[in-house]
């Protein structure tokens, strides 16, 4: 049988068949060995020389039976040994193509492990913005929201620009009134000025002539006596206010 044959009926047998099929062809048949040495027995007890050589005849018969069923055994163990080499690199190829497309297959599985977690972090992040849309109002709602409270801010704003105008109109005329009367105080204050030193000129134009006529019955070492400034000042303020039909101002303000 050849060694396809062999492997084809091997295929068709199960493991423990083919191991029972094996260890009797292996095995040394016992009748071979009985009769060479039964023929080594005989040999040994004959002493006729014709008896000795016929039994080495049949002994030499027997050993040739033997090494031939050796060489058929050694056979047989050889065939089987390479179509299970064949089978056995078979099963390797064929484990290392599962191995193959069990690695394709991880590196797929993990591919769409990916793609959903992708998926579902942006399903989170979608459900996230949803719940934060639905609080909203709706388009509708919040432009009619955004108009109200744009009105209500527009004549809000108009109000408060009318008062400010109002507010900056009061300054105004209070600063001009304010102004006007400083200047009116600035007026009466140079005029006023002016008024005091006309008269203390007049005094002293007047005073000069009876200085001159005293001059003799007075004590020429008697230093001569000038009024001051401020002497004639509160009189001329009180002439002043005499004839203006005013009172003196200086002379009833209160002691400090």
């Amino acid at each position: 049988m050849s060694a396809t044959a062999n492997a084809t009926v091997a295929s068709l047998l199960s493991a423990a068949e083919q191991d029972d099929i094996l260890k009797a062809r292996l095995a040394t048949d016992e009748k071979y060995l009985r009769r060479i040495a039964k023929r080594v027995t005989t040999l040994l007890q004959t002493s006729d020389e014709n008896q000795q050589i016929a039994a080495r005849s049949l002994l030499q018969g027997d050993l040739d039976m033997f090494f031939a069923h050796l060489e058929r055994v050694h056979r047989i163990a050889t065939t089987t040994a390479q179509s299970e080499i064949q089978e056995y690199r078979a099963e390797a190829q064929r484990l290392s193509g599962m191995r193959d497309e069990q690695l394709e297959s991880i590196a797929q599985l993990k591919q769409d492990l990916k793609h959903a977690q992708t998926r579902q972090r942006e399903r989170q992040e979608y459900d996230e913005i949803a719940r934060k849309i639905i609080v909203y109002p709706r388009r509708d709602e919040m432009q009619a929201y955004v108009s109200r409270n744009s009105s209500s801010s527009l004549s809000l704003v108009k109000d408060q620009v009318d008062a400010l105008h109002k507010e900056n109109e009061a300054y105004a005329k209070v600063s001009s009134d304010t102004r006007q009367a400083l200047e009116a105080v600035v007026e009466q204050l140079h005029s006023l000025t002016h008024t005091i030193q006309d008269t203390i000129g007049e005094s002293q134009e007047s005073t000069e002539p009876a200085e001159v006529t005293e001059k003799s019955s007075l004590n020429p070492q008697v230093a001569s006596f000038h009024p001051t400034k401020r002497a004639h000042s509160h009189q001329l303020e009180g002439l002043e206010a005499s004839k203006e039909g005013k009172p003196d101002l200086k002379r009833h303000r209160p002691n400090t």
